[in-house]
């Protein structure tokens, strides 16, 4: 009961978050469920000292209702396509919002001075009507999602400073996926460690690489080609005495845009360049899926001061998301 007032405030379209409970708790007593918390202050404190009980169990139950509704919908020719990508959402300014969310180094990095180094002649000296602030804090969200379905799959939730790929290490690590999933990501999702990885778990990737991948081609003329077989085979590993993967490079053109794209399927029968393309184009639905939460959900700016009720208010919105449009 305690899960059903937090998805019914999570659903509320109020400005502030104790109007949402207030009208939650209305929502409630209509629908017969009593043994609900009767303050704010309680239901807060019980969904962040659950959160590692509650989402968890609720993820895995998404994932079962959805496949079970989906029917032959949820494979692709063959495969479960799940694309994964990160995004930001902006928290109050508080003490304990900016402990937990802010990089502690923002501003002191390498590329943090040399913009500033190359934008100096451009910066007004005095700026009195608006002076610099610091980074607001920010949330971390890594989200996979189901791109026949349209479907939120999992997530993750960190400071500001957080690792998208190092996300999904972890979630691959502690969840279970079948082995015909097709993960695709943009080119934020390259490496090494996470390619053998998927490919560890029998499962295989799509992802677009730019100019920073550094691959080993078997063909002198793979480029020219338009693609063909190459090594991922870092220096790294050839020391330690690791084995090179094996991949596919397709060059590719979605819209008016070419672009290369790495896939773990060698195979051009089980994966051919058009359903390439087609997989490419699914996968900018998770874009749209964070406007969504952002705009529709209106989780652009969450309004919880503490850094633990922030993490329960994002965690029972995108499960308030997901359920809804599994419904």
């Amino acid at each position: 009961q305690l899960a059903m007032q937090a998805l019914i405030w999570a659903w509320q379209e109020t400005k502030h978050v104790t109007d949402a409970f207030a009208h939650a708790g209305e929502v409630c007593e209509e629908l017969g469920v009593t043994k609900i918390a009767k303050s704010y202050t309680s239901m807060m404190n019980a969904l962040d000292r659950y959160r590692e009980i509650f989402i968890p169990r609720l993820r895995e139950q998404i994932q079962a209702l959805a496949e079970e509704a989906g029917g032959h919908y949820f494979e692709l020719d063959g495969w479960v396509p799940i694309a994964f990508d990160g995004s930001r959402a902006t928290t109050p300014r508080s003490v304990s919002n900016e402990q937990s969310f802010c990089a502690p180094n923002y501003g002191k990095g390498k590329r943090a001075k040399y913009g500033k180094k190359k934008s100096k002649g451009m910066r007004r000296k005095r700026n009195q009507q608006n002076p610099p602030q610091a980074q607001a804090p920010q949330v971390w969200i890594t989200m996979l999602w189901h791109m026949a379905l349209r479907l939120p799959w999992t997530w993750r939730l960190g400071p500001s400073n957080s690792s998208e790929r190092d996300h999904v290490k972890e979630i691959l690590r502690e969840e279970a996926f079948a082995e015909n999933t097709l993960f695709c990501g943009d080119a934020g999702f390259t490496g090494y460690p996470l390619w053998s990885q998927i490919l560890d778990r029998n499962s295989h990737f799509l992802v677009r690489i730019g100019g920073n991948v550094d691959l080993l081609s078997e063909q002198a003329d793979v480029k020219k080609l338009g693609g063909g077989i190459v090594l991922c085979w870092p220096k790294g590993k050839i020391d330690s005495g690791e084995p090179p993967l094996r991949l596919r490079l397709i060059q590719v053109k979605v819209g008016k845009t070419k672009m290369w794209l790495l896939t773990s399927v060698l195979e051009d029968r089980k994966l051919t360049k058009r359903q390439i393309v087609r997989l490419y184009k699914m996968r900018w639905g998770i874009e749209v899926e964070f406007r969504g939460l952002k705009q529709t959900i209106d989780k652009h700016t969450l309004r919880c001061r503490d850094a633990g009720r922030v993490l329960a208010e994002l965690d029972w919105s995108l499960v308030a998301m997901a359920v809804a449009e599994l419904l």
